[in-house]
């Protein structure tokens, strides 16, 4: 009968490992000093705090293998003595200590042009460098900031990060700033970081950063061959041209064709990332008599009174074309445009928003015309907001805010398609 082979497992000797490790440190002329305090479990040592650093145990997974950058898990350390020391210890110190977290490497160099200084632990990483304090890094900015070290060659390095990891203002994303003018920021929806600098964080943070109408950055920042740059954001792109830097905004397009007895009008309603509108009305008659006629555009923004509810923006342009036997034109062309702070702040919910349009016609005068519309505005709803209304006349087009007669505020029934 063959016997198996009995397996000996070596138990780990914490009191053997940090004498050894405190011999190797020694060895290599670090001066350690006296010892200061030791913290032990039941197998031993678990931290030695001496006057020059401190001996800490560690043992798992690196986060994030730095210079051969792999995921957590891949890559498995047995139990081990690490020496940390300088301004990263009081860091780590400072986040908690072992209670923060475990320690897995040594101290190492980046090898890189500023001398930079990094420990790597089970969940972050803590990195230094001697114009900056210690920080600790961890996630998907942690992630980006390693790729941008590794590409300093290319001038994609930003620098070392001069601010921990915080939150942003909306409390929807994470924030690292990288020197005066650059910084990783992390949408917290997408899970994605990106790195902003140079001309578009100028751009970027002249529009309120994350909080403006741009939102958050969704690529990196990209050189063409002619030295141009381009950042795409969520709601909009910042481009670099020679001297001049421009922020081209989503813009969202709606328009109809409508006919109402023998007259027709081609609308066209623009809306853009940043609050801007336009709205743009061609109409034309082939009756025998003269028209007045009303061109009206909406859209609606979800309303605080609940689901089914909606607060609505209204634009109008109205005038007259003439018949066959008026001496006016059978066409009228109408742009106005404007801005409105709410098309803004609702930018994610109406930018592929479907617009609504209606065409009134009628040889009446002007005055029964305005009875008619009005008495359809109120039969639709209640409406919030302001109409923008563009009259003609023999000296142009005026355009000027239009509110409705009742004054009523809140939202409205959403109006059925």
């Amino acid at each position: 009968m063959t016997r198996k082979p009995r397996i000996v497992v070596k138990r780990f000797d914490q009191t053997k490992a940090f004498a050894g490790k405190r011999d190797e440190v020694l060895a290599a002329g670090f001066g350690l000093g006296s010892l200061v305090r030791e913290l032990r479990d039941d197998h031993g040592p678990v931290q030695q705090d001496y006057e020059g650093g401190s001996l800490v145990l560690g043992y798992g997974s690196p986060v994030y293998d730095i210079m051969n950058p792999r995921p957590a898990g891949t890559i498995i350390v047995g139990k081990r003595v690490c020496l940390l020391y300088g301004a990263i210890l009081e860091k780590w110190k400072s986040l908690g200590g072992r209670e923060w977290d475990i320690p897995v490497t040594d101290e190492k160099g980046f090898n890189d042009f500023y001398e930079g200084r990094y420990v790597e632990f089970q969940k972050n990483v803590i990195v230094w460098q001697k114009l900056t304090e210690a920080r600790a890094l961890h996630g998907p900015i942690l992630y980006r900031w390693v790729d941008l070290l590794k590409n300093q060659a290319a001038g994609k390095f930003i620098g070392y990060p001069t601010s921990d990891i915080g939150s942003t203002a909306g409390n929807d994303g994470w924030w690292l700033q990288c020197g005066d003018g650059a910084a990783i920021v992390l949408d917290g929806s997408s899970q994605q970081a990106f790195s902003v600098h140079g001309r578009q964080f100028t751009a970027w943070g002249e529009q309120n950063y994350e909080r403006g109408p741009l939102g958050y950055p969704t690529t990196q920042v990209e050189l063409s061959e002619t030295l141009n740059s381009s950042q795409d954001f969520e709601n909009g792109t910042i481009v670099g041209q020679g001297n001049s830097t421009k922020i081209l905004y989503q813009n969202h397009t709606m328009g109809k064709r409508l006919i109402a007895g023998h007259v027709g009008s081609n609308m066209e309603l623009i809306i853009q990332a940043d609050g801007y509108w336009s709205f743009k009305t061609h109409t034309h008659t082939s009756g025998f008599f003269g028209d007045n006629f009303t061109n009206l555009a909406w859209i609606t923004l979800p309303s605080k009174e609940g689901p089914n509810k909606a607060d609505i923006i209204y634009f109008k342009t109205e005038g007259h074309v003439g018949g066959t036997t008026s001496p006016d034109s059978r066409d009228e062309d109408f742009s106005i445009g404007g801005k409105d702070d709410r098309i803004a702040a609702n930018w994610k919910q109406i930018r592929n928003a479907e617009g609504y349009f209606k065409l009134r016609a009628s040889v009446a005068p002007a005055d029964v015309i305005s009875g008619i519309f009005e008495a359809a505005i109120v039969a639709f709803g209640v409406v919030v907001g302001a109409i923008f209304a563009a009259k003609a006349s023999e000296k142009g087009v005026k355009a000027e805010p239009y509110v409705e007669p009742d004054g009523s505020g809140g939202g409205v029934v959403l109006p059925s398609r």
